[in-house]
């Protein structure tokens, strides 16, 4: 494959993570901020509320995104039309 064919398979910044041992922090942070988005949910008024709800679902697509590059990084790819 040619480098204009590969270039989105590159996540440099994310594949740190994985190769510096910083997921652990990573997702301790994203922990720490979803429960404090689940706080607002539930006590925060309805505007706030839907924004952090929004964020919440961020966080999931995030995390989402991290398990199928863990998996890509161990050679296990899928077809990432299918996600």
């Amino acid at each position: 494959m040619s480098q204009s064919q590969t270039y989105w398979r590159s996540f440099p910044s994310v594949e740190r993570l994985y190769s510096d041992g910083q997921l652990p922090n990573f997702l301790a942070r994203c922990e720490q901020s979803c429960q404090a988005l689940d706080t607002i949910i539930r006590q925060g008024d309805e505007r706030e509320a839907e924004r952090a709800r929004a964020a919440m679902t961020a966080y999931g697509h995030t995390l989402q995104l991290l398990d199928h590059l863990a998996g890509v990084l161990a050679g296990n790819e899928e077809n990432i039309a299918t996600h």
